[in-house]
């Protein structure tokens, strides 16, 4: 889909089924660099976070911490999105 939408953000969930979200941001970065792309995962760590920074990502943020989504989008696009961007949560994680 990144190479479909050419998004200026995608939110990379680290655990995805065949491709990880690592190896999936290693891809798309390799190939549309100027993408910032927000590493999410259940587990806050520093392999997995230091992995998802190694393959290129803009930021990364453990789930519990989706909510301050819109400010890290703002600090990595250089885009005021915080107040025009409400976060919703999900029942699902």
């Amino acid at each position: 889909m990144a190479f479909q939408l050419i998004a200026q953000v995608i939110l990379m969930d680290v655990r995805l089924p065949g491709l990880n979200g690592i190896e999936a941001t290693r891809r798309i970065k390799r190939d549309l660099p100027a993408i910032h792309i927000i590493g999410v995962s259940s587990f806050d760590d520093t392999v997995t976070r230091e992995a998802m920074e190694a393959a290129g990502s803009s930021a990364f943020t453990a789930k519990i911490f989706v909510h301050t989504l819109p400010h890290i989008i703002s600090r990595v696009t250089g885009k005021d999105v915080a107040q025009r961007t409400p976060c919703v949560r999900s029942r699902h994680g």
